[in-house]
């Protein structure tokens, strides 16, 4: 198992928070977050970790865009998703982006059983047996999520306690109970699927996002039915259905909106021209993208791409006044 290595680990503190004899570790070695959970958080863009595998963990970009590969599936990790991955996941994570910020908690077995226990037993009966933690650890579908406004808020908590300012273990707590709502959340989903078998339901759950995931990591790619019907190991008919049943809507319209939203993304932060932009989302013709984005945010590419261009020369002559001779 590889470890992560200083760079791979992110500048900033290393070491650990400790308030009230409770010790949360920062960007510690990969043998010590195995054991003990912790929290990674790093800004060093450009980096490749071949591969670990620790406990229960929540990946998050606050800035840029990280790829964690699990097997043979790709999760492109943005600051509108999140990546949840099971307790001893092997993966490995790469990242391209050179502005970018990092906040992974990982939450140690012991602690995530006693979670799940407290959920499950009255405050009486934990009283009365406080080291009897034999609740099983949550199996996630790790797949990309998007945060709710509470995972989020519980998330820039921890960020801010691990660089002093308030209680890092509280916040790191507050944060793993918002984690297994999401795994009750999810189980409700499952449930709610058109399958007669339990084991069919989250089987289909799981290989619909796998599909999913793969669209957001591929934008430029061949995104047709038949190909993502063979990522998910479907047939293209019980594919699409499954794909609608799960999503809530079908894959060609999700494949346009996740386009359309990247393109939209670009043209703000990226000085490119339109023509590149369509290139790089995988759209097939200039002028269909033109006309579905104009429909969809009710401006054309290129005003947006003009009105941020002249935002952007604004702020730098704004800059350059400010600085004295």
């Amino acid at each position: 198992m590889a470890l992560p290595s200083t760079r791979e680990r992110g500048e900033g503190y290393n070491g650990a928070v400790t308030q009230a004899g409770r010790r949360v570790l920062v960007n510690p070695s990969g043998a010590a977050l195995a054991c003990h959970g912790g929290v990674m958080s790093g800004r060093v863009g450009r980096y490749h970790m071949p591969g670990y595998a620790g406990p229960l963990s929540l990946k998050m970009m606050l800035r840029g865009r990280g790829r964690w590969r699990t097997g043979t599936t790709e999760h492109l990790v943005t600051p509108g998703s999140v990546l949840i991955l099971n307790a001893g996941q092997h993966y490995s994570l790469t990242i391209e982006d050179e502005d970018i910020e990092t906040l992974c908690p990982f939450f140690a077995d012991a602690l995530v059983r006693e979670a799940v226990r407290a959920r499950r037993l009255d405050l009486g009966a934990l009283l009365d047996r406080p080291r009897d933690v034999d609740a099983r650890t949550p199996e996630f579908v790790e797949r990309l999520r998007q945060p709710s406004l509470d995972l989020l808020a519980d998330a820039q908590r921890l960020r801010r306690a691990i660089q002093g300012e308030g209680e890092a273990h509280d916040a790191l707590l507050r944060l793993l109970d918002r984690v297994l709502l999401e795994f009750v959340d999810e189980r409700e989903r499952i449930a709610e699927l058109p399958a007669a078998r339990a084991a069919t339901r989250e089987e289909l759950y799981r290989r619909v996002h796998r599909a999913r995931d793969y669209i957001h990591a591929t934008l430029d790619g061949d995104l047709c039915l038949d190909t993502l019907a063979r990522v998910a190991a479907l047939s293209s008919y019980h594919f699409h259905r499954s794909f609608r049943a799960v999503v809530g809507t079908t894959p060609a319209r999700y494949v346009s909106e996740q386009r359309l939203l990247r393109a939209h993304e670009l043209l703000r932060a990226r000085e490119l021209a339109v023509s590149e932009v369509v290139f790089e989302v995988g759209w097939s013709s200039l002028g269909s993208f033109s006309t579905a984005f104009k429909r969809r945010f009710g401006v054309s590419p290129a005003r947006v791409r003009d009105a941020n261009s002249q935002a952007r020369r604004s702020a730098e002559k704004g800059a350059r006044s400010t600085v004295g001779p």
